[in-house]
């Protein structure tokens, strides 16, 4: 029968059917063919009252667009336009929602959400006032808007962190910078992400980058990340870190740590759902974070707390393997 999944239990794998699927509150999603998918109907139909909204697949008789967590999910076949695939677009509400709260549906696009400011344009919000009480509200709630656009859509996710910073005492300049998050959005609306049909891939390829201090208020650095799975895109964050960094070495290690741990769970849930034997490869382009991670103990950092040097024996019991990338690539 079906088991659930020991990194998620919102994963679950039949072995047999070779069946397997997630749930988020009542909305299931599961991969098999006729029979698995019927099985699962007719197993879940015994305890709750279940409507069939669609089912993907390549058949005459199978749907091609289905909607999913307000996702759009489109079944393609091989055409001009590419391979075989599956395609998924976020919420389109939501940047509409965003466009039409800030005023800004025929505003002049921008080419990218956000730029990056200077000491001086720092110091000056620091000087600001405070948004009235409604306008802050308009801050937030947009801001978590684009947040929650952000999962699906990675040109949005730095430009969010940003915003989320100031999310506690919104002033004039943030709300400038929303602006122009809102205009980016006039230009770009919708970014769909495609998934076209591949061999499985021998495992999960993670890239870690940071910042080192870009965050001028504070001074905190930034993590970045990507997973790829083979030609998938998985995951791309971008990520304020919770300490201050020393030094570019400290900022990219941290980012090299999260970055692991990510892939880690990815890695696990692919063995939840029977896919056995996924490597990690981590890839970082600091040559110093690099060799801080190959060596044992703290060496000359010894400020940072122990509880990150996991990363060091997970090498060594070669749980993954690192390298560096051309920081261009």
């Amino acid at each position: 029968g079906y088991v659930f999944g020991r990194a998620s239990f919102a994963t679950f794998f039949n072995q047999l059917r070779d069946s397997r699927g997630l749930v988020h509150g009542d909305d299931f999603a599961v991969l098999s063919d006729d029979d698995g998918l019927q099985e699962m109907n007719k197993l879940l139909s015994s305890k709750y009252t279940v409507k069939w909204l669609a089912t993907l697949g390549p058949d005459a008789t199978d749907d091609r667009e289905a909607l999913f967590l307000n996702r759009v999910l489109r079944y393609c076949p091989a055409d001009g336009q590419g391979d075989e695939r599956l395609e998924i677009e976020p919420d389109a509400r939501h940047a509409q929602r965003i466009i039409a709260d800030l005023g800004l549906t025929s505003a002049k696009s921008v080419d990218t959400p956000a730029v990056k400011r200077t000491a001086a344009e720092v110091e000056v919000t620091r000087r600001e006032p405070v948004l009235a009480q409604s306008a802050q509200t308009l801050f937030r709630s947009n801001t978590m808007r684009g947040a929650y656009l952000s999962i699906d859509r990675p040109d949005l996710g730095d430009a969010v962190k940003g915003l989320a910073t100031a999310m506690k005492t919104p002033k004039e300049s943030d709300m400038q910078r929303l602006r122009r998050f809102g205009r980016y959005l006039v230009g770009a609306p919708n970014l769909m992400r495609v998934f076209e049909k591949q061999k499985l891939p021998r495992g999960i390829e993670m890239y870690g980058d940071s910042d080192w201090a870009g965050e001028l208020l504070s001074r905190k650095s930034t993590s970045g990340l990507v997973c790829m799975h083979g030609r998938h895109l998985i995951t791309a964050k971008s990520n304020l870190q919770s300490v201050t960094s020393l030094s570019s070495c400290e900022a990219e290690f941290y980012a090299a740590v999260k970055a692991l741990a990510h892939a880690l769970f990815i890695r696990s849930v692919l063995v939840d759902w029977g896919y056995d034997g996924s490597e990690v490869a981590l890839y970082t382009d600091s040559s110093s974070a690099k060799c801080f991670i190959e060596r044992r103990g703290l060496g000359k950092n010894r400020h940072i707390q122990t509880k990150w040097l996991w990363i060091q024996e997970r090498l060594a019991a070669e749980g993954f393997r690192l390298a560096k990338v051309n920081t261009k690539k």
